[in-house]
């Protein structure tokens, strides 16, 4: 079987950068992969095309699996063991109620230490007695206030984020 120019140098392509070759090439015909006096590699199934050559035997018969086939899928959870200890629904909504209130409670607690960091904030930005507006010491406390606002403004959201996402 002779393949066309375009679809030799496609499976060529393919078979250089270890991807499985296409369809059209699971024909029968053993595939050989040649390497020329200048060290280009390439794959042929034509017997013309292989002189003056080294070329070695790639592939005879059907090709491996092809490039868009997945494994079978896994199972999300392996089953637990029959001797795992379980737990009963009303224990576990009494865990979920406790998960609640304590991430409610430090919420409330991020959501206070959001506004004193804000407080400072404000505070921090009006210079000082003799203090420059753009002194460096001035801008390295307001660089650090800011961060300090950012970092619970992030803590707030990912709690709120977890109070929204029900275990």
């Amino acid at each position: 079987m002779l393949l066309p120019r375009p679809i030799l140098f496609s499976l060529s392509i393919a078979l250089g950068a270890g991807v499985p070759a296409p369809a059209f090439a699971q024909a029968g015909a053993p595939i050989y992969m040649c390497v020329d006096e200048h060290g280009r590699r390439t794959a042929t199934n034509v017997r013309s095309e292989m002189k003056g050559k080294k070329c070695e035997r790639q592939v005879d018969g059907p090709l491996p699996a092809q490039a868009g086939t997945r494994p079978a899928p896994k199972p999300a959870v392996a089953p637990s063991p029959p001797d795992f200890p379980k737990v009963g629904a009303e224990a576990q909504k009494a865990r979920d109620g406790i998960r609640q209130k304590v991430l409610a409670d430090e919420l409330a607690n991020e959501q206070k230490l959001l506004e004193k960091a804000n407080q400072e904030l404000a505070e921090g930005k009006a210079p000082r007695n003799g203090e420059d507006r753009s002194s460096p010491k001035r801008l390295d406390r307001i660089t650090d206030l800011e961060k300090s606002v950012q970092r619970h403004q992030k803590n707030v959201e990912s709690l709120q984020r977890e109070i929204g996402n029900p275990k």
